[in-house]
Formats: C-alpha cells, structure tokens, sequence
C-alpha cells in the first residue's frame, strides 16, 4: 500500500474515534441528570413565616440538659426505687392512688428505656417528654394525699438516740419533699422553670394540711415540734437583738407551730437545697431561643443563679469557675477577673441570715 493510502486508512480510524467518543460524552450527558443527587432544598430566609416557625419548633429544648448516659442510670435507679416504694402502698391505698402511682412510674419505666435503647430519640424528645412528667406529677392529686403519709409515716421511729434522724427522713418522704427533689433533679429544667414548680410544688404540699396526720400528733413528735420552734426562735431573737422576737413568732396554736415547722423543712428540702444541687447540672444551650445569650430565657436563668451562688460550696464554684473560663477559652473571650470563692465563714453566716428570714417568713405565714 502506497503512503498516501495508509495516511487516509489512519485518518479514516481518527474520525471514527473522535465520533464514537462524542456519542459516549452525549449519552452520558443524557444519563447523568438521572443518577445524579438531587440538591439539598434551600433554608428558608431568616425573617420568613417558614424559618420562625422552625424556630418555634426548637423552643422547648433551650436550655435542657440533655445527657443520655445520664440519664439513662438516673432513670433506670429511679424506676427500681418508684416501683419498690409503690409495691409497699398499695394494700393501704385506694385505687385511684395506685393508679396515679402507676402511671408516674410507666412514665419513669419509659424514660430509662428510651434513654438507654434510643438515645438519639431521647435527645430529640427528651426534654418535652420531662416537662410532660414534671406537669403530670406536680399536678396529680396523690401528691397531698394523707393516706400516703400515712402509710409512709405511720408512727414515731422508736430508734434509741437516732429517732430524729429516721424521722426527719420520714417525713421528707411523706411529706412529698423527695418526690419534689427527685423530679427536679431528674428531670432538670432550665432554672425559669424549674423556680415556678418548685414554689408551685412548695403551695401544694404546704396547703394539704399534712399536721392533721396521726404521727405529727403523736407526743414524741409534739415535743419534738416545740424543741425546734423554741430553738429557731430563739436564733432569731439572737439574730434581731430583741426580746421580743420570742411574743412575735410565737404561734398560738400547737397546729400552727407544727404548720410553721413543717412549712420551714419544705422549704429548705423541696426549694433551696434542689435548686442549689441543679446549679452544677445545668448546661445552657448557645444559640439558644430568643436570640443566643441576650435572650429573655437565659436572662432569667442568670438572675436566679446570681441570687443562688452566694450560698453555693466553694468546691462547687471552683468548679462552675472553671467551667465558665474553658468555655471563654473555646470562644476567644477575655479571661477576666475570677471571683475567690467566700471562706467558710462568710457562707456560713450567709445561710444564718437566710435561714432566719426564712423562719420569719414561715411564722407570719401561719
């Protein structure tokens, strides 16, 4: 074969390809819109319907601690405590009191299983499903029963030099102090909320009259009652430098002494003490509602620990301390002047002047 033969041979093969790719490239340009992932659908504008309705949807969560290890020990522990105080009830309660029994520890039963087997689940719906529980317990009426205290507290422990203890104990389990405690604590609400169902929490058990029981009637108990009001009146007048705080807490009744006691001790265990505890649990979510940090809720949440913080251990505010510099840290802020936390003294005498205002609060308000 000539050259000029073999030249058009290789020219002929050239064009060949050169179609045969572009008939490739094409068919793949059909194919390709098909198998392709479709892009992601676009966020809403930030000042439209659609993303403040989103917004909206993300509200209850703001502010919860939401840990599932946690959580999934603390219920489960919860669960086996609820169920083995409940069992002991149920031959001396009515019905509709196991009944509301039973449906508080479902709900307990339900929180550790969805804690511990779907826990991603947990931590979407965890916080809505606390507040439902929280609602439901504060609000059901086995909460002031007196055949629960009753059945919890039915006599004087006859323990040789240690009965005020186990009473004491006692009566923070029937006078629903516990459950009060255990629901915040568990549960652990921002303190916006957490403040108006302790204190709602704090009216019901105070109004359901629980001195009319048979064990804060009994002899042992009475003088018990009369030791401590003349005790605490006693700090007080101290406190005031007069004599006359004795007349002008004095209650005139033996029911009113036991109502200002008991109210006194719920306050101290169902109020302060649970909020004091929450404090070193509390995480506040960043970027949460009402505009991240400048928002109503996070605002509140401050001012409550601001008024509870002088009363804090100092190992726990060494260790908030601590918590608030690494988080300054991670955001590039100013360290700061830190605040040394208060000698022992100093808190000591804060809790005196607090316990006393308290006292006198109690005694007016009977």
């Amino acid at each position: 074969m000539s050259l000029d033969g073999q030249e058009a041979v290789l020219a002929a093969a050239a064009l060949q390809t050169v179609s045969v790719a572009e008939g490739s490239l094409a068919a793949a340009a059909e194919l390709a819109p098909r198998h392709m992932p479709l892009p992601p659908p676009a966020l809403p504008p930030l000042g439209s319907t659609a993303a403040r309705r989103r917004h909206r949807n993300l509200l209850p969560a703001a502010g919860w601690h939401v840990d599932a290890n946690y959580d999934s020990l603390y219920w489960t522990l919860a669960s086996l405590v609820w169920w083995t105080y409940a069992a002991k009830l149920v031959p001396q309660l009515s019905l509709a009191d196991n009944a509301q029994h039973f449906a508080m520890g479902a709900s307990v039963v339900g929180m550790a299983v969805l804690s511990t087997l779907r826990p991603s689940a947990y931590r979407r719906h965890g916080p809505v499903l606390r507040l439902l529980i929280l609602m439901y317990g504060y609000c059901m009426p086995v909460l002031t029963s007196l055949p629960v205290m009753n059945a919890f507290s039915p006599a004087p422990s006859q323990v040789p030099y240690l009965g005020a203890l186990v009473d004491t104990y006692s009566l923070w389990l029937s006078t629903r102090s516990a459950f009060l405690s255990w629901a915040l604590l568990g549960c652990r609400p921002p303190l916006h909320i957490a403040l108006p169902l302790q204190l709602f929490g704090l009216w019901r058990i105070t109004a359901a009259g629980f001195c009319v029981a048979p064990v804060l009637q009994h002899p042992v108990m009475q003088e018990r009652t009369e030791m401590a009001h003349t005790l605490l009146t006693l700090s007080y007048a101290v406190c005031s430098a007069g004599p006359r705080a004795m007349d002008a807490l004095g209650s005139p009744t033996p029911y009113r002494r036991c109502t200002a006691l008991l109210t006194f001790y719920n306050c101290i265990f169902a109020v302060l003490l649970p909020l004091l505890l929450l404090l070193p649990l509390r995480q506040v979510e960043r970027g949460g509602s009402g505009g991240g940090r400048g928002g109503w809720r996070n605002r509140a949440d401050g001012c409550i620990e601001t008024c509870l913080r002088p009363l804090m251990w100092p190992a726990l505010l060494g260790t908030q301390a601590g918590n608030q510099r690494r988080e300054r840290q991670q955001d590039g802020e100013a360290a700061g002047d830190e605040e040394d936390p208060p000698p022992i003294s100093v808190l000591l005498l804060r809790w005196y002047l607090l316990l006393m205002v308290l006292w006198t609060f109690c005694c007016l308000l009977t």
